[in-house]
């Protein structure tokens, strides 16, 4: 009886996003990093962003990314903002070679914000409809 009514609130009440996602249409590239500092660096080609999140593409398992909690936003600036994220899905694409992974923001302070927001400006790419 429960899966029926969790069936139900997933047709009729699709969770919306609390912020608009915008295409970033050339190759823009972010880094994560691992919360230790044993851990690799990835570089990842971002396909949206929005102030509360962004999904990209990247080469390799889950479990190697498992152990990264930031995120380096690069922008025309010098300096690089680091923003705390948690993964919503990752699951693998079409050609099974890459892998898209949407995360969710948790904590990016004053600066993080306001260079998350320099980034969406830069790269982002809302078409019109």
């Amino acid at each position: 009886m429960s899966n029926i009514i969790s069936l139900f609130k997933r047709i009729f009440f699709k969770k919306k996003r609390k912020h608009t996602r915008f295409h970033v249409p050339n190759k823009s590239v972010v880094i994560i990093t691992p919360t230790t500092e044993d851990g690799i660096h990835y570089q990842v080609n971002v396909i949206d962003v929005g102030m509360g999140g962004m999904a990209f593409v990247y080469e390799g398992s889950p479990e190697e990314l498992q152990k990264s909690g930031y995120l380096k936003l690069f922008n025309n600036s010098v300096k690089e903002s680091k923003i705390r994220f948690q993964t919503v899905a990752d699951k693998k694409t079409e050609d099974s070679q890459y892998r898209k992974r949407s995360i969710k923001f948790e904590w990016f302070g004053k600066l993080g914000e306001r260079d998350l927001m320099k980034f969406i400006k830069e790269k982002g790419y809302m078409p019109k409809e």
